[in-house]
């Protein structure tokens, strides 16, 4: 079964980026490959991008997240 992506609120992504261009660390929930919790504490955001029309987060620790499967982002104090 193929899993289709759902486009993410254009305001959502703005956050993403904002984050990014001001070096924010975050913690992240996100489903990983087998819709397991996965989570990632105190981390950058390197990139965000798109492929085949797929938009996805690149974490420093280099893991790729497609933005439908994250849950949660919280930017660290």
């Amino acid at each position: 079964m193929e899993d289709k992506y759902k486009r993410i609120a254009c305001s959502v992504y703005d956050r993403y980026e904002g984050i990014s261009s001001l070096n924010q660390r975050i913690d992240i929930v996100f489903l990983g490959s087998t819709d397991e919790q996965l989570v990632r504490k105190d981390i950058l955001i390197e990139d965000l991008f798109t492929k085949s029309k797929v938009e996805y987060m690149k974490l420093e620790d280099q893991t790729v997240i497609r933005l439908d499967k994250i849950i949660s982002v919280h930017e660290v104090p």
